[in-house]
C-alpha cells in the first residue's frame, strides 16, 4: 500500500476506539456488510467530488451542514480531529488518500447501521 507503520496506526487507532465505544454503548449493532461499506464509500466519494467543484465559501457551508446533520457527529468529529492531528487530512499521496477514505468510511458505516438500529 505504500504507507509506513506510523501512518497505518492512525486508522487502526480510530477503528479500535470506535469498537470500544460501540461495545460500551450497550446497543446491539448489526454487522457492517461489504454492501454497506460499498454504499457508504460511494456516498463519501460522490460528496467529495461534488464539493471539489464548489466555490470556497459554499464548500465550507456544505461541509458544515454535513457535519451538523451527521447521525454520528461525535464520531465524525473524533475521526476528523485524529486525522488532522496526524496531518492526514490533506492526502498528499495516494496511500494517504486511501487511509483518509478508509477512516471516513468507517464513520459513515457506523452511522449507516446505527441509524437502522435506532429506527
Amino acid at each position: 500500500m505504500g504507507v509506513d507503520l506510523e501512518e497505518l496506526e492512525v486508522p487502526l487507532h480510530i477503528l479500535l476506539v470506535t469498537f470500544q465505544a460501540m461495545k460500551r454503548s450497550g446497543h446491539v449493532w448489526p454487522i457492517v456488510s461489504e454492501d454497506v461499506q460499498d454504499r457508504c464509500m460511494q456516498r463519501l466519494t460522490a460528496r467529495a467530488r461534488f464539493n471539489e467543484g464548489l466555490p470556497g465559501d459554499l464548500a465550507k457551508q456544505m461541509v458544515q451542514q454535513f457535519c451538523d446533520e451527521h447521525p454520528e457527529r461525535y464520531l465524525l468529529a473524533f475521526v476528523y480531529g485524529y486525522l488532522g492531528k496526524h496531518d492526514l487530512l490533506r492526502a498528499r499521496t495516494d496511500p494517504e488518500k486511501y487511509l483518509l477514505m478508509a477512516a471516513l468510511n468507517l464513520a459513515e458505516c457506523i452511522a449507516d447501521v446505527g441509524a437502522k438500529t435506532s429506527a
